[in-house]
């Protein structure tokens, strides 16, 4: 692919002189393709090397989760008059978010 890329670069500078309007920018139209493709088989490559199975997994209380961006937004909830409400679970008495893992 990069050498592609590199050949397309070349072949513009070199032959450049040469070659029409449209096939000048056929050319560029197709490097920038090249270069996107790589830019993307770059970052497949560097998410297939992310293992979330050798991840630490810890608890989270989402009722935390909950409290700390109503702390941070609360200028906006204020300003734009919102009303948050949390709605019982089915199976719980309290209005308590679970923990997850």
């Amino acid at each position: 692919m990069r050498h592609a890329y590199t050949a397309f670069k070349s072949l513009v500078k070199l032959e450049g002189n040469f070659l029409t309007n449209a096939r000048r920018g056929d050319i560029w139209h197709t490097h920038a393709s090249l270069n996107r493709m790589n830019l993307s088989l770059d970052d497949m490559g560097v998410l297939s090397r992310i293992n979330s199975f050798q991840q630490v997994r810890k608890q989270v209380d989402l009722n935390r989760v909950l409290r700390n961006a109503l702390n941070k937004l609360q200028n906006k909830i204020t300003e734009k008059q919102a009303i948050i409400q949390r709605k019982k679970h089915r199976q719980r008495s309290k209005v308590d978010l679970p923990t997850v893992l």
